[in-house]
């Protein structure tokens, strides 16, 4: 494989591509981040995309097998399609499902990066567990944010309910009329 096939391989925007989704609020949403599963799903996706994303940063074109990249490429696009999926009805089933399908077929083809996966550099590393920080904010941020919404129609409802009582007192204390 040559340098210019290497770097313009279609595994770049894929791995792009899913990285990209991993902003989504729907990833955030406490649904999500509140269950085990569907979290630990989410973080196994973006974290081995990251994982692919340092690997064909740092690995020479030289040493990288052109069928394994093919074949993760390949590998790749039922994930993304699952992504977007969620993304745009929100089953959680789809983050379970991208999870397996990379569990099953992408990560059996990293032995195409041969020299690097062993030595995977510690900021590639930092860089996955700042991803999965970042989701965890954006949670919580998610998580305030409708907190602050509803303390406020809970304040609007309880002020409403004042506001009732008030006329039912009002009504009970005024005389009949005839």
């Amino acid at each position: 494989m040559t340098i210019s096939v290497y770097k313009d391989h279609p595994i770049w925007a894929s791995v792009k591509r899913i990285l990209e989704l991993q902003n989504a609020p729907e990833f955030s949403d406490p649904s999500i981040a509140d269950n085990e599963t569907y979290a630990f799903a989410r973080d196994k996706v973006f974290g081995i995309a990251k994982v692919i994303q340092v690997l064909l940063e740092h690995t020479p074109a030289t040493l990288v097998s052109t069928q394994a990249l093919t074949q993760i490429h390949s590998h790749l696009q039922p994930p993304l399609n699952e992504l977007t999926a969620f993304v745009s009805n929100k089953n959680a089933g789809h983050i379970s499902n991208a999870a397996a399908q990379i569990e099953q077929n992408v990560l059996q083809y990293l032995w195409g990066f041969t020299p690097q996966v062993q030595t995977l550099a510690q900021p590639a590393f930092s860089g996955i567990l700042e991803a999965q920080a970042a989701s965890s904010r954006e949670t919580i941020h998610q998580l305030s944010t409708q907190r602050d919404e509803l303390a406020a129609k809970l304040n609007d409802l309880s002020e409403k309910a004042e506001a009732q009582e008030l006329r039912l007192e009002a009504l009970s204390e005024s005389p009949p009329v005839y």
